[in-house]
């Protein structure tokens, strides 16, 4: 099942190091972790890009995924909030790091 990592990036400066743990996590139980962390447009040639651009990508890559994974902090993220706010409404299976419940 694909499952995409959702959580802060922009405010967290070890964002690579637990988008990589939340990684090896979810392939220990036989998911195929998608990660926004991963997101590289340098295809585009644009060195910068706005929050607006990435979180369309990121939107897109969530949309192609049957769960979403919440990490630790995710609620002050306005990013993961929204993302969280989309599984809902698509009603994905919905996976915390911390364990909480919906």
């Amino acid at each position: 099942m694909k499952t995409y990592i959702s959580g802060p990036i922009s405010s967290d400066p070890d964002y690579i190091k637990h988008f990589s743990e939340a990684e090896s996590f979810l392939l220990g139980t036989g998911d195929t972790p998608v990660s926004p962390s991963k997101l590289d447009c340098a295809e585009e040639g644009l060195v910068t890009h706005s929050w607006n651009y990435f979180m369309r990508k990121a939107l897109q890559m969530l949309c192609e995924c049957e769960a979403i994974y919440m990490l630790e902090g995710y609620e002050k993220s306005r990013g993961a909030r929204l993302e969280l706010s989309v599984a809902k409404e698509l009603d994905m299976l919905i996976y915390f790091e911390k364990g909480e419940d919906l």
